[in-house]
């Protein structure tokens, strides 16, 4: 991983704008260096709560140039509360392209109002660089109809994530929502999601044996 994102800021420095977008914000991988394009909305992405004026000018003219997390810093928090519709609008158009070219940051900001074939694939994208994520589209589908797919995934969501995605999934097991793949598979999430200490406060696990 740490390779291949130090050919896509190589590339970056070589003014190719698209492994620019590619960028994670700052936080998530250290070796990112300074004055990179997008950088202020990679700096602010980071659980910012206020954007200056003077910060706010950087952000727009980042957001034009495509910079997804410089489009969402001021979805949420610009200054000018009238724009923030407009920023998110930029931001979902950034975000579906990036995800396009299977960046995964700009995957990772899928929303339920993206065509869903796109949702589905950004979602798809984010459970194979994550298996955690699994869980969202096991949802996805789920919604959509498809059970076996569905629970595919919640399972797989379950066995690389941990005790809150199997408790979830051994509760749609016991209400009907999805089939259990055999029998008692419900009750043996339980039990195993139970084992952690730190769960014991969970209903759930209060009430198993």
């Amino acid at each position: 991983m740490a390779v291949a994102a130090a050919d896509v800021v190589a590339q970056c420095r070589e003014h190719n704008l698209i492994s620019c977008h590619a960028l994670p914000p700052y936080g998530e991988y250290p070796f990112v260096p300074e004055g990179l394009p997008g950088e202020m909305g990679r700096l602010l992405a980071r659980g910012r709560r206020t954007v200056t004026e003077a910060q706010a000018v950087e952000l727009r003219r980042e957001c034009s140039d495509g910079f997804a997390y410089s489009c969402k810093v001021l979805a949420d928090w610009s200054p000018d509360l009238a724009e923030r519709p407009a920023m998110h609008e930029r931001l979902t158009l950034a975000a579906r392209e990036g995800c396009r070219h299977k960046v995964p940051y700009l995957c990772m900001l899928v929303e339920d109002t993206w065509p869903q074939a796109e949702r589905i694939a950004a979602l798809d994208w984010n459970c194979q660089i994550s298996r955690p994520l699994c869980f969202h589209l096991g949802a996805a589908l789920l919604d959509m109809g498809k059970l076996d797919a569905a629970r595919n995934e919640y399972e797989r969501a379950c066995q690389y994530g941990g005790e809150y995605e199997c408790l979830a999934l051994a509760q749609l097991y016991r209400d009907g929502t999805l089939a259990e793949p055999v029998d008692g598979r419900s009750a043996t999430l339980v039990r195993i999601a139970c084992a952690a200490s730190y769960m014991a406060d969970k209903p759930e696990c209060a009430s198993s044996p």
